[in-house]
């Protein structure tokens, strides 16, 4: 007699690809002197007892919300040494804007006018030629900053260093960057005060949305409690979101709820692929993007991790996703 399984180890058949791609979030494969064996502890923590893979939640309130104004706020801007940001994060927002549009959401990035060409351009060798890209530097004010939030229902913060609790932001080195969208956090906090959902995005616990379990990973972080800059508090943000995603790198957090969004709205057509991901980083490097892992000259690969790493990287998080629809009888 045939039996049809619907559970594996206690849990329903089909969470086990969120709990992958939830893994492969934690995979850490940066240099030896960048941040290691911090993301794991960072996922325990802001994934409670009980809760279902951060992916799978994050997918599950956006799909919550068809159709609304969603801003994606990203994107690193250092006079001199990353005039037009870092690899990490644009590309992240890239993707899963363009997998929100294709759901039919109104969908924004939000980032530095040094960045915005990179956002674009990144966006166009994916066949995104359309992606709607706002200027942070157009809100002057913190009224019209909040006159742009007041439309949005969605708020996703990826790689977007914030300000800690005395209002300094900080590189992973624990100096003081004094550029940035000085609106993002103003923009987060209204989307979640006005009843939106928020999402961070980040791989060092100094990014918008680590600010909910910042008391628990200021001693887990390096430079979480004393930086360089002399501000006394570290480089932990105090801003935080509805969810937390740590992760590796950030832009594989873009990555990984964007396959997740793919399995629960059965549209495996918004994965991205390795050959994609490929394009993107040498389209970015090309318009004077930075890797912003490894300062070495000719190196192509993204926040330190290898072009071929970052690659299979992505490559096994679309075949984590495509298995999701696959379906085999029983077997004998």
């Amino acid at each position: 007699m045939s039996t049809t399984i619907t559970h594996f180890a206690g849990q329903p058949v089909g969470d086990a690809t969120f709990e992958n791609l939830d893994h492969l979030l934690q995979l850490e494969m940066r240099p030896y002197g960048l941040t290691q064996g911090v993301i794991p502890h960072l996922y325990r923590l802001a994934r409670p007892s009980g809760a279902a893979a951060l992916s799978r939640q994050a997918a599950a309130e956006i799909l919550y919300r068809p159709g609304v104004r969603v801003a994606i706020f990203t994107g690193l801007f250092i006079p001199d040494y990353m005039p037009h940001g870092e690899t990490d994060g644009p590309l992240g927002a890239v993707v899963l804007a363009r997998a929100l549009n294709r759901l039919g959401y109104t969908t924004t990035i939000v980032t530095e006018p040094e960045i915005t060409g990179v956002v674009r351009g990144v966006a166009q060798v994916i066949g995104e030629d359309d992606i709607d890209v706002l200027d942070s530097s157009s809100h002057e004010t913190e009224e019209e900053a909040l006159a742009f939030a007041s439309g949005v229902s969605l708020g996703i913060a990826i790689e977007k260093l914030g300000v800690n609790s005395r209002g300094v932001r900080h590189t992973v080195g624990g100096n003081a960057v004094v550029t940035g969208d000085p609106w993002a956090e103003t923009c987060i906090e209204a989307i979640r005060r006005q009843g939106g959902y928020t999402v961070g995005i980040g791989d060092n616990g100094n990014e918008i949305g680590f600010g909910g379990i910042a008391p628990l990973i200021r001693s887990l972080v390096p430079r979480g409690e004393t930086c360089r800059c002399g501000c006394g508090d570290g480089i932990v943000t105090a801003q935080g979101t509805d969810l937390v995603v740590p992760c590796a790198v950030s832009n594989y957090g873009g990555y990984a709820i964007t396959a997740a969004l793919a399995c629960l709205a059965e549209r495996p057509d918004l994965l991205v692929t390795g050959d994609e991901v490929e394009r993107m980083l040498r389209r970015a490097l090309d318009l004077g993007c930075v890797n912003g892992g490894l300062e070495e000259d000719g190196f192509v690969g993204d926040d330190g991790v290898p072009l071929d790493a970052a690659i299979a990287y992505v490559t096994l998080i679309a075949t984590v996703a495509r298995q999701y629809f696959v379906r085999v009888g029983d077997h004998h």
